[in-house]
C-alpha cells in the first residue's frame, strides 16, 4: 500500500517518549496547526536528529498511516535558536513560549499565524535585533500577541459597556470604566491604569519590532505582566509549569 507523503513545516514544542524508544514529537506547524509525529530516531544528544530538539524550525517529511498517524520520514532543519541555551532564564521564556503554543487548537483555520508569532519571538528572543530587547518585553509582547490572535484579548480602546475610559480590567467582561464596574464584585475585577492601555493598544497596532518599543514605569509593566499571566492562564485553563521556572530563576537572579 502506497502511504501519502506530505512537507510539514514547523517548530518542535516538545517530545514524549513511547515505548521501544519511540518517540511522539508535538510540532506546530504553518500547514496544519498542532500536529503529532511518531518517530524511531529522536534524541535529544544526537547532532543528526537536531530536528527533534526543543525549538528547532524545520521542514519534515511524513507519512500518513493508519487512522491519520503521521510517521517521520525525513527533515532538514532549518534553524534551532542556539543563543537560547546560553542563559537559563532566556532558556526558559523560549520553553514558556512553547508551553503556550502546545495549547493551539489541532484544527485552526489560521495555523501560519501561530508559527509566526511563535517563530518572530524565538528570533528576537535569540538577540538577533540590531538592538537587544529586554527578555521580559519579549515575554509580554508574546502573551498580548497570543491573546490576539486566539480572540482572548478584550477592546482595550474603552469600557466594553458603555465606551467610557477603563479603569478596571474583570477577565471575563473586558475592559470597564468606574461605573460599569460596580456591578461585578471587587474580587474579579484588576484596576489599570492608561499607562497599560496605551501599552497594549501600541502592541496590537504595531509591526515588527515596534511592537517591542513602548515606554511603561516598572510599576505599571509589573502590574501589566502580572495580568498578562493570569489572564493567559484563566483563558487556556491550564498552569504553565515553565512560568513558575522562570519566576524562581528571577527571584535567584535578583538575590545574588
Amino acid at each position: 500500500m502506497i502511504q501519502e507523503l506530505v512537507e510539514l513545516n514547523g517548530i518542535l514544542l516538545r517530545t514524549f517518549q513511547c515505548k521501544d524508544q519511540a518517540y511522539l514529537m508535538e510540532v506546530l506547524t504553518a500547514e496544519r496547526g498542532k500536529v503529532f509525529i511518531y518517530t524511531k530516531q529522536a534524541s535529544k544528544t544526537n547532532k543528526n536528529t537536531m530536528y527533534s530538539w526543543t525549538f528547532a524550525y524545520s521542514k519534515f517529511e511524513v507519512s500518513v498511516g493508519f487512522k491519520g498517524l503521521l510517521v517521520y520520514r525525513g527533515s532538514t532543519v532549518q534553524d534551532y535558536f542556539p543563543e537560547l541555551r546560553k542563559d537559563p532564564i532566556v532558556m526558559t521564556i523560549g520553553q514558556y513560549f512553547c508551553e503556550i503554543s502546545s495549547c493551539v487548537p489541532e484544527h485552526i483555520e489560521n495555523p501560519q499565524d501561530y508559527l509566526k508569532v511563535l517563530l518572530n519571538s524565538l528570533y528576537v528572543l535569540s538577540g538577533r535585533t540590531s538592538k537587544p530587547i529586554d527578555p521580559k518585553i519579549i515575554k509580554l509582547v508574546f502573551e498580548i500577541c497570543y491573546l490576539q490572535l486566539s480572540g482572548f484579548m478584550p477592546n482595550a480602546e474603552s469600557c466594553s459597556e458603555c465606551h467610557n475610559d477603563p479603569v478596571y480590567w474583570h477577565f471575563d467582561e473586558g475592559f470597564l470604566c468606574e461605573q460599569c464596574a460596580q456591578k461585578y464584585p471587587e474580587h474579579e475585577l484588576h484596576r489599570i491604569n492608561e499607562t497599560i492601555i496605551h501599552c497594549i493598544n501600541h502592541v496590537l497596532s504595531s509591526n515588527g519590532v515596534k511592537k517591542f518599543a513602548f515606554n511603561i514605569s516598572e510599576l505599571s509593566f509589573m502590574m501589566l505582566q502580572r495580568l498578562t499571566e493570569e489572564y493567559l492562564q484563566y483563558k487556556l485553563e491550564t498552569k504553565f509549569k515553565t512560568l513558575q521556572v522562570y519566576k524562581g530563576l528571577v527571584i535567584d537572579q535578583n538575590t545574588i
